[in-house]
C-alpha cells in the first residue's frame, strides 16, 4: 500500500489550523510540527545596517509533515 507524505511550512499558527483541518478531510494526519526561524534576507541585512538584523530576526515559521496510508 502506498504512503504519500505532504510537508507544509506555515508563516501563522492560524493559517496551520485553517489548512490542517482541510487536510484532515483529505485523510491525511500530522505526523511531526517544528518550528524553524528563518535566516535574515539581503534586504532586511541591507535596511537594518546588518546589526539590526541580529536583533530583528524573521518571524518563526511552522514546519508541518503529513501523512496519508
Amino acid at each position: 500500500m502506498a504512503t504519500n507524505i505532504i510537508v507544509k511550512r506555515y508563516k501563522s499558527d492560524s493559517v496551520y489550523q485553517r489548512d490542517a483541518q482541510k487536510m484532515r478531510d483529505q485523510g491525511y494526519t500530522v505526523q511531526s510540527v517544528t518550528s524553524e526561524q528563518p535566516r535574515s534576507g539581503c534586504m532586511r541585512i541591507i535596511l537594518t545596517g546588518g546589526l539590526g538584523a541580529l536583533f530583528w530576526k524573521p518571524k518563526p515559521q511552522l514546519v508541518v509533515t503529513y501523512i496519508r496510508a
